[in-house]
């Protein structure tokens, strides 16, 4: 058996037939070579890079189309223990194995990327390049033609890429700074062709990308962005580089922005991107699903059965499956928020079946195949005496303070489920039914709901300030059992 390698270097292709022997060339040529194994995984159904492949040390894989599926499917075949994700484009200076391992004897570091170069002399694409490396540096946020590597059990842990048409490379990268990560950059910086500069121009080029990556920030969807994005992600087939005699050939261009939009794209480009939360964003967090770090179990002391939490892959994203049987257990997310600041809140669900001959009214009916908690915490300090006195009893038992109130948003059995009605628990648990019955079974739901709102209709009182999520399967009253899923649950304020 062949030795284990400890780096994978990952490069995802689309019609790279010209460019791809020139780039492998190089990489066999790397420092500790006898350490590292390369994939190329070609995202065309005919494989016509792969048949151009020229090189029998280089492991070859056909996948569906997608940069960020294209690298998850190669990450669950390769075999090192550093990751390295490279852009067909993109030339690794000789001593990146050394220099890579020697950023990851750090062990908080959980990976990195190289500072960005062009394959060229010109001014403008040593600034761009300068500008690039500084923005990276500054928010914590490198993109995919900086050679991202990570370590392998860290990637798959937190789920991989998002299998998304564009900006997959910023999405992980915000959601490693958003779990609180460290990454660390290498100064010596990677070499990217410019062809695609060369062939749209610089200056539209430059500033489509800036553009797209503001788009993105604020919150527009990465697939309505691919449609401002050449082929998606495809790289070009040709392999022209900055010559002057290419320019000589090059038909002048009229510049397609004036200086006052170069110069403010430039000046965004140069802010710190934001994670969910932060300064203005409307967003105050968003939860995809690619841990549980940010969640606790709560187990409720009669019930001995709990409902099994996992994180797993369906429909191309990490998902949050919840499966019951005869049990209920719940995960309560570990931070909490205004909702006088950011009173709604998004999520997309799914179930796989409903539960059949109960009634929503009683305890022994009381369970669903998926509930999202809005719970409202207790404030002693605006307490009754009496109230105070009550709540106080309860931590003694239980070692925290109840809920003041709740609203628990259901996927309902019965297809007659009043659209509000109280708990057959508690009068300060509200149950608000936004799916019924067996209709969309199967299928993803996306729920927005105004919480300020629903409390005041379901309680007819204004809410404490202070407020937590949580969600549950439950089927411990009916003993029956149910497979639900949460995609991604999101709370923001007003005009998000």
């Amino acid at each position: 058996m062949l030795p284990k390698p400890r780096y994978s270097i990952i490069i995802p292709v689309l019609n790279e037939t010209a460019a791809i022997n020139d780039l492998l060339t190089q990489l066999l040529s790397l420092d500790r070579q006898e350490e590292v194994e390369i994939l190329v995984i070609d995202g065309d159904p005919e494989g016509k890079t792969l048949r151009a492949i020229a090189r029998d040390e280089v492991h070859k894989i056909l996948s569906p189309q997608g940069r960020g599926m294209q690298m998850n499917e190669g990450a669950k075949i390769v075999r090192g223990e550093i990751l390295l994700f490279l852009h067909a484009d993109t030339a690794l200076p000789r001593d990146a194995l050394g220099l890579i391992d020697e950023t990851m004897r750090n062990q908080r570091v959980v990976g990195g990327a190289f500072d960005l170069g062009f394959r060229s002399s010109r001014f403008a694409f040593k600034f761009i390049a300068a500008v690039a490396s500084f923005r990276s540096r500054l928010t914590r946020v490198p993109f995919g033609d900086q050679a991202l590597f990570l370590r392998r059990d860290y990637f798959e842990r937190i789920g991989g890429y998002k299998e998304i048409p564009l900006m997959e490379d910023v999405e992980i990268m915000n959601r490693i700074k958003q779990l609180g990560d460290p990454i660390a950059f290498i100064g010596k910086p990677v070499l990217t062709s410019t062809r695609r500069w060369e062939k749209e121009g610089l200056l539209r080029c430059t500033l489509r990308n800036w553009l797209l990556q503001l788009l993105y920030l604020f919150g527009v969807p990465p697939e309505r962005l691919a449609g401002y994005y050449p082929a998606a992600y495809a790289p070009l087939s040709d392999t022209t580089e900055t010559t002057a005699e290419n320019r000589s050939k090059r038909k002048p261009r009229r510049r397609p922005f004036p200086l006052l939009a170069a110069l403010l794209l430039l000046a965004m480009a140069l802010l710190p991107m934001q994670s969910p939360g932060q300064g203005g964003n409307r967003t105050l967090f968003r939860e995809d699903f690619y841990t549980l770090d940010r969640w606790r179990p709560l187990h409720f002391p009669k019930i001995a059965a709990h409902t099994l939490y996992t994180i797993e892959r369906k429909d191309g994203e990490s998902v949050l499956k919840a499966a019951s049987r005869a049990s209920a257990s719940a995960l309560v997310y570990k931070e909490t928020f205004s909702v006088y600041e950011y009173s709604r809140a998004r999520w997309r669900w799914q179930v796989d079946n409903v539960y059949g001959n109960l009634s929503p009214e009683e305890k022994s009916g009381d369970d669903y195949p998926l509930r999202v908690y809005v719970t409202f915490l207790y404030d002693p300090v605006k307490a009754a005496p009496l109230e105070r006195l009550r709540y106080g009893l309860a931590k003694g038992l239980y070692g925290e303070y109840p809920p003041h109130s709740t609203l628990i948003y259901v996927w309902a059995s019965h297809e007659g489920q009043a659209g509000i009605m109280a708990s057959p628990y508690t009068e300060r648990a509200k149950v608000i039914a936004l799916q019924r019955g067996k209709g969309k079974v199967g299928t993803w739901q996306t729920e927005e709901v105004n919480i300020l709102e629903d409390y005041r209709r379901a309680f007819g009182a204004e809410p404490p300030a202070s407020a937590s999520l949580a969600v549950m399967n439950d089927s411990d009253n009916t003993g029956q059992s149910a497979v639900s899923y949460l995609d991604f649950i999101e709370v923001f304020r007003d005009g998000s």
